[in-house]
């Protein structure tokens, strides 16, 4: 088990409220890491455990104010744990969450860093007595594929629209299709200039003539002249198209619009 996950001592607390022990089912990944880091800074001392064994047992022994489990972790039971709390410790609170949100971001993220935060919310809420089971809803209802090989416009994107209730799918790779399927996009950016042979206007004309993006507005997003984009989209069947020269607040906006 890495140091930084092991049990963790009370973080200091200028205020006179009682250390109140958090029990994490989950396994030992960044998630895990980064919600141990954040609750640690609060006035919470933060358990992570990855078997359900010890976890009943710790149940009983740390007696936690508040288990989060991963709903998504296929070595935790939920119901098992559940039944546990009611049977050894009845006034410990409950939040889950799922931990398939963080799949492909990055630690440290503002997209990661927000849903860390709402799960923080979530035990301060329930902290406090205002409910027994508190579920950390999915952070994104829509979802932007951006391809470009550009990671300052990855996190340009992601920053723009992490208050958006979108979430920021980006990569480098011209292979989208398997992102399409798994992600299901609300609106596809395309670079223009890719590296390799196959460029956005390739991808999109590939995305409209196969019907892949068929729920999907598929938008070149490129640096190039506005005059230049509408030809390009014209030409290889885009929907649409938005410059990165505009100012970041009306690319938020002309990116906002694209999605239904």
């Amino acid at each position: 088990m890495p140091p930084y996950l092991q049990d963790l001592p009370a973080a200091p607390n200028a205020s006179e409220q009682p250390v109140k022990k958090v029990l994490i089912s989950a396994p030992f990944d960044d998630p895990s890491t980064e919600l141990v880091r954040t609750l640690d800074q609060s006035n919470y001392h933060p358990i992570v455990r990855d078997n359900l064994t010890e976890l009943l047992e710790l149940l009983s022994e740390a007696t936690p104010a508040v288990l989060v489990a991963d709903v998504s972790f296929a070595e935790i039971e939920l119901r098992d744990l559940l039944d546990g709390i009611e049977r050894i410790t009845p006034t410990c609170q409950v939040v889950v969450y799922s931990g398939d949100e963080f799949k492909d971001l990055e630690r440290g993220s503002r997209t990661f860093n927000a849903r860390i935060a709402r799960i923080k919310a979530a035990v301060d809420s329930v902290s406090a007595d205002l409910t027994t089971v508190a579920v950390v809803p999915a952070n994104t209802t829509n979802c932007i594929l951006l391809v470009d090989d550009d990671t300052d416009q990855h996190s340009l994107i992601e920053s723009l629209m992490c208050d958006e209730n979108t979430d920021v799918v980006a990569t480098e790779s011209t292979m989208v299709a398997s992102l399409i399927r798994k992600h299901k996009p609300a609106v596809i950016l395309l670079d223009v200039g890719l590296p390799g042979v196959r460029q956005g206007t390739d991808i999109a004309r590939f995305l409209k003539e196969s019907g892949l993006a068929e729920d999907a507005p598929v938008v070149l997003y490129s640096g190039r002249s506005d005059e230049e984009l509408a030809t390009l989209a014209a030409s290889c069947g885009a929907d649409g198209y938005i410059t990165k020269a505009r100012p970041p607040a009306e690319l938020k906006v002309r990116i906002r619009s694209w999605i239904k």
